[in-house]
């Protein structure tokens, strides 16, 4: 929810973010700047990168937002950059925080994290596939509990993307 005093307050779809995340996307934001490696440090400075229909509708495509602090869920977050139109992603995320904020707190058996990653040239998804089991394989053996009967599926971007039933209709 953002409820900055310009308006109502409204809710938006947001997500947490590594500060690498668009950066492997190839997708930089149209102002302002992206997420450094400080940003997504724990006791960082929070700060945010707005959608660009929340930055048109919202702050009438105000370039003075940046650098602003505006409040996200009744925390202050610094603007530091708008993402390009149209552009959403996990999904249909319009709104973008560093996510090393929520994992703190998060407890170890917390399952909603994806992770996306580019394979280096030459290796085979199953090759990837076979060294993310063997991690998992360490993981269960260090935390028995938490990571009992969890494993590791890995897919490509598209496949994710497009799931099975959606493959059908098209």
């Amino acid at each position: 929810t953002i409820a900055d005093g310009s308006g109502d307050p409204e809710r938006f779809l947001g997500s947490t973010v590594s500060w690498t995340l668009f950066h492997l996307l190839g997708t930089p934001p149209i102002e302002g700047r992206n997420f450094n490696a400080d940003d997504d440090k724990p006791g960082a400075e929070p700060v945010v990168l707005l959608g660009y229909d929340i930055w048109e509708r919202r702050y009438q495509k105000d370039r003075g937002v940046i650098g602003r602090a505006i409040n996200i869920n009744g925390r202050p977050h610094t603007v530091v950059g708008i993402m390009p139109p149209k552009f959403m992603f996990p999904e249909t995320s319009r709104l973008w925080v560093p996510i090393s904020a929520g994992l703190d707190a998060a407890p170890r058996n917390q399952r909603g994290l994806q992770v996306f990653a580019r394979m280096k040239p030459g290796v085979t998804i199953q090759q990837a596939e076979t060294d993310m089991q063997a991690l998992a394989t360490r993981l269960a053996s260090a935390y028995p509990v938490e990571n009992a009967d969890w494993n590791v599926t890995l897919r490509d971007l598209s496949t994710w993307m497009l799931p099975d039933d959606v493959k059908l209709i098209i």
